[in-house]
């Protein structure tokens, strides 16, 4: 099953670091997962959504719920 989110207007900048944060308020059954994650993934019990830290986090490597990012980017300038 895929699942997709309504459009999200946000400016990042080139290259930078994005942070997603996810929030499941039940059980969700087995989550899927991409075992190869680039950064580290942060765990922590509760809605903590939108923090800047998560003090006592769990970490991980594993990307779980999430595949990826869609970006519609201009094109390049010549």
């Amino acid at each position: 099953m895929v699942i997709l989110s309504d459009p999200v207007d946000l400016t990042v900048a080139p290259l930078k670091d994005l942070a997603v944060s996810l929030y499941f308020p039940g059980q969700t059954g087995a989550p899927t997962t991409h075992t190869i994650g680039l950064h580290p993934a942060y765990i922590k019990e509760g809605d903590v959504t939108g923090q800047a830290a998560m003090p006592d986090a769990a970490t991980t490597q594993w990307y779980y719920w999430l595949e990826g990012i869609d970006i519609a980017a201009p094109p390049p300038l010549r």
